[in-house]
């Protein structure tokens, strides 16, 4: 799993990234395995999408998506699919 590699992407991406610091019970596991968590892209850019759209919920990645940060988060992605329905229909 660590030696795995990701074609390239040939799509949008839209990562929803939470604001808050990485919980330290999560960050020395995440050091280990070499996981991007401190990367503004949280390493999605290396799969080299059409594009990369980063939006910052609330929250930290334990409880984004608890309340009351998942209000933010379903806001933001309601949001984000709204545009993606808009830009599939203009590239069609």
């Amino acid at each position: 799993t660590l030696n795995y590699r990701h074609e390239p992407l040939d799509r949008d991406i839209v990562l929803l990234r939470s604001v808050g610091e990485l919980p330290a019970e999560l960050a020395g596991a995440h050091r280990m395995v070499g996981s991007m968590f401190a990367s503004p892209t949280n390493g999605w850019d290396r799969l080299q999408p059409r594009s990369l759209r980063v939006i910052e919920v609330a929250g930290d990645h334990l409880s984004m998506m608890s309340e009351p940060h998942v209000a933010d988060v379903a806001m933001k992605l309601a949001a984000a699919l709204a545009t993606a329905e808009i830009i599939d229909e203009v590239r069609q």
